[in-house]
């Protein structure tokens, strides 16, 4: 897969003269992602053409990060301004921080087997979920998540968690772990008595 599509990139890249970041297939049309715009490539006819609208009716941004469908049929594309969505029936739609989106500047993108949004952003990593009731924002930065803040690309394993995220320093891994409330408890007993517990009682900790 990944040689095909570097092969599909380096021929768009040819052809369009400009920089390729994305390409993604629905039905008989491949969407283009580039840093001057999204182009769409006719399978039936051969042309290839450029989406005209951005901001509204089209991505926010002419410069496209990275692209990805879920299983619905929409296609979610990442902007260094926010997240854009074009739904099956053509309409478009776009999430930036007034509507919840926690850092704006996107990098990567990646949707899982359960129709959830992983995004890598500038400043740390986003799971997004769509069409669930509840929460659904989760925002993970900082070295007790990541190594590097500034995310260059996503995979998942088997379409789902754990989720790596290629950062600036490296790789690191996000993990869903259940634990019992006594594990936790001898977790966080370990932590008191190998660096704040003294003659018996527990010292303050400041950072």
């Amino acid at each position: 897969f990944q040689q095909t599509e570097k092969l599909e990139k380096s021929e768009f890249i040819q052809t369009l003269g400009i920089p390729v970041t994305s390409i993604l297939v629905r039905n008989n049309k491949t969407l283009i992602g580039t840093i001057q715009g999204l182009y769409i490539y006719d399978a039936t006819s051969g042309k290839i053409s450029k989406h005209e609208s951005y901001g509204i009716d089209g991505p926010l941004s002419t410069r496209i990060s990275c692209m990805d469908m879920d299983s619905k049929g929409a296609i979610w594309i990442g902007t260094p301004i926010g997240l854009s969505a074009l739904q099956p029936d053509g309409s478009w739609s776009s999430i930036q921080g007034t509507e919840g989106l926690p850092v704006e500047e996107i990098t990567a993108l990646k949707i899982d087997n359960k129709d959830r949004i992983w995004i890598g952003t500038t400043q740390g990593a986003i799971l997004y979920k769509p069409y669930e009731e509840g929460r659904q924002w989760f925002y993970r930065a900082g070295k007790r998540y990541l190594i590097n803040d500034v995310i260059k690309d996503i995979e998942l394993t088997d379409g789902a968690m754990p989720v790596y995220f290629q950062t600036e320093n490296g790789i690191s891994k996000i993990e869903k772990v259940s634990r019992t409330l006594d594990d936790k408890a001898d977790i966080i007993e370990t932590r008191l008595n190998g660096w704040h517990r003294r003659m018996g009682i527990v010292g303050g900790c400041q950072l």
